[in-house]
């Protein structure tokens, strides 16, 4: 049983598949006020995720 197992997030954020397969590969960068500062969306590239949520982490700090 995964994390979300009622697919409540995965309907907050509109993230599920057409036709019921599982969910998009979606990045979300929400600063601590819950504004969400970006959002990057890749079905291929895991690593580029995490290459733009730092970068945004990194930029919202400065």
């Amino acid at each position: 049983m995964g994390s979300d197992s009622k697919g409540l997030v995965t309907r907050l954020y509109d993230v599920r598949r057409r036709f019921g397969l599982g969910t998009s590969r979606v990045t979300y960068v929400i600063d601590a006020h819950g504004i969400i500062r970006d959002v990057f969306h890749n079905e291929i590239s895991m690593s580029s995720h995490a290459l733009r949520a730092l970068q945004m982490v990194q930029s919202l700090n400065q």
